[in-house]
């Protein structure tokens, strides 16, 4: 929507603009947002909290450890709650407590701007001395096939346990058990959904009687029967991709969710597009996939809460541009409108300046203004593109990365400017990253191959509020097939450019007497 505002004479003296998402859900375009603090504060405060959010058009919330433990997330009964309880991060010098006032406040808030409220747990986690909430030891993961040594996880020495010990996905006792308590949590909570969480692969394990575990095998199985059981909506977390494939494929996940890591495969922006690429083709385009890629980490881990760093904007630009322009969501905004540098996410080490907040509404205005054209099921295009300076198809630094997709009538190229930019890692890990060197009459020509163009348009979140402006253009062909030519005005840091192209029609159907004509010789119209 755009909005204007006229003096006396007609002349605009302001203009505004920004966007609105009629989903019926928000899994058909996630923005997905995440909040950490549930301590005792107004439902003013909650509100306020939220709104904040909405403001970016986030539409679902991952309430990141807001239970009490693991292995029994909800304090109290469904029948009496507990009034509060310590969080999993409180210590005798730094006690955190969650409110349930403050819980449900923050969930009434989401539903009140049309947010989802996704409780947030692992699908395997039990906290030191499991045994005394009923959790049997036989239902473990193991790193040795003799029953000993159950895998975990380590935590603080003074936090509420220091350790969460790992058990089988596929166990059925365990499966049982941990639904049970999941759905005591949607009794006692009016959530929407069960964010599911994991911590990729670990390695060699083995079921107590011994036998080794697939453990990327046992997601989509759990996954179905917690749908099944619980009838909420799910998203899991692929670590690193691991199962990916399988739980997009087979699983009743709602959304695709993957933590991005160096080690794992995801270290440039085109390995991110190649995650969201993987999740889509093995979900056929079924469900939407959301990155959690935390900026700026190295130098997060320098700073402090009480001493935080700024987060670098053009590092943060860069990455929501190849996420966003790839067709997915990156889970990034939270906690009174802070940003992730951590996979803990109460981490708040560094913080958003206020430039770089209003240079995100426009990056969040733009992916719902053209959701359709960024995640509307576009198929990647291998036509080529050409530009009249330096250019890239996988996204290596000093150059424009460029790719298109394609859509039925239309087609959706992409321009990232990496010019001046000395990597390709995502992360702008020391937050260094310099703003792309900024390219004003890019001349593009783009081999359409088949059909008409009818319209040629250039829209960027980074000018003119994301408005798009018709450009004028030419065709023509040569060697390499039809082509049709333009001059981007200017690239900061994301441009896409809309053609609008009409099929060729198929010829007439051929009459009985030319039946036997070789079929080769018709022509498919472009779709």
């Amino acid at each position: 929507m755009d909005a204007r505002a006229r003096d006396s004479s007609g002349r605009v003296v302001d203009d505004r603009t920004t966007a609105v998402d009629v989903s019926s859900s928000w899994l058909r375009f996630p923005r997905y947002g995440y909040l950490t603090t549930f301590g005792d504060q107004s439902r003013r405060d909650s509100m306020e909290e939220v709104q904040g959010l909405a403001s970016y058009h986030i539409n679902a919330l991952q309430f990141y450890d807001w239970q009490y433990k693991h292995d029994v997330p909800l304090a109290g009964s469904p029948a009496h709650p507990a009034g509060s309880w310590p969080d999993i991060a409180s210590t005798p010098t730094r006690p955190i407590i969650n409110e349930r006032e403050t819980v449900l406040d923050l969930i009434a808030a989401a539903h009140s701007f049309g947010m989802s409220a996704m409780n947030y747990n692992l699908l395997y986690g039990a906290w030191r001395n499991y045994s005394v909430d009923g959790v049997s030891f036989r239902w473990g993961l193991w790193k040795k096939p003799n029953g000993t040594d159950q895998d975990s996880i380590p935590l603080p020495k003074d936090w509420q346990t220091d350790v969460i010990y790992l058990f089988n996905p596929a166990n059925l006792d365990w499966q049982n058990y941990l639904f049970k308590q999941e759905a005591a949590v949607f009794t006692a909570y009016p959530f929407d959904g069960w964010h599911v969480d994991q911590v990729g692969d670990r390695g060699t394990v083995y079921d107590h009687a011994g036998q080794p575990i697939s453990l990327a095998a046992t997601f989509a199985p759990f996954l179905n029967r917690a749908r099944a059981r619980l009838n909420k909506t799910i998203v899991f977390n692929n670590v690193g991709g691991y199962g990916l494939k399988e739980c997009a494929r087979d699983s009743n996940e709602d959304a695709a969710y993957v933590e991005c890591w160096e080690w794992t495969g995801q270290k440039t922006y085109n390995d991110l597009k190649n995650v969201i690429d993987e999740s889509a083709a093995a979900s056929d385009g079924a469900k939407s996939t959301i990155l959690a890629a935390y900026m700026d980490k190295g130098y997060a881990n320098s700073r402090s809460s009480d001493n935080p760093g700024i987060f670098n904007l053009p590092g943060v630009l860069l990455t929501d541009a190849a996420i966003f322009a790839s067709g997915g969501d990156h889970i990034e905004m939270g906690d009174r409108s802070q940003m992730l540098c951590s996979e803990y996410f109460p981490n708040h080490n560094l913080k958003l300046s206020a430039g770089s907040r209003l240079k995100l509404h426009s990056y969040y205005d733009f992916l719902v203004a053209y959701e359709n054209l960024l995640r509307g099921g576009l198929l990647n295009a291998t036509n080529k593109i050409v530009l009249d300076r330096d250019s890239s198809t996988n996204g290596a630094p000093g150059a424009v990365w460029t790719f298109a997709k394609n859509g039925v009538g239309y087609r959706v190229l992409h321009l990232i400017n990496l010019m001046g930019e000395k990597s390709s890692d995502w992360r702008d890990n020391n937050a260094d990253y310099p703003a792309p060197t900024s390219q004003e009459n890019v001349e593009v020509r783009y081999y359409y191959q088949r059909g008409a163009v009818r319209r040629v348009s250039w829209a960027s979140p980074d000018v003119r509020g994301g408005n798009s402006l018709a450009l004028p253009f030419k065709t023509g062909e040569d060697a390499n097939g039809r082509f049709v030519r333009f001059t981007v005005p200017r690239l900061d840091y994301w441009d896409i450019v809309i053609l609008r192209i009409k099929p060729e029609r198929s010829r007439p159907a051929l009459s009985k007497r030319r039946a036997a004509a070789p079929a080769a010789s018709l022509r498919r119209g472009d779709t």
